[in-house]
């Protein structure tokens, strides 16, 4: 709020423009290693391995 104020204004855009960025890069890498065929065959036999061990589930 008193960002211009405290001569943060400059300061407040950068770290939003970071925090902006990061989050784009962090959820592209994520989509990139789900997407990977052998990283959905582990989630598959996890998957499988927790029905067989909760039946409940």
């Amino acid at each position: 709020m008193k960002s211009t104020e405290l001569g943060l204004k400059k300061l407040m855009v950068w770290l939003t423009i970071l925090l902006l960025v990061s989050g784009a890069l962090f959820g592209a890498g994520a989509g990139l290693v789900v997407g990977d065929p052998e990283v959905q065959k582990a989630i598959r036999e996890a998957q499988e391995q927790q029905k067989l061990n909760n039946p409940g589930y």
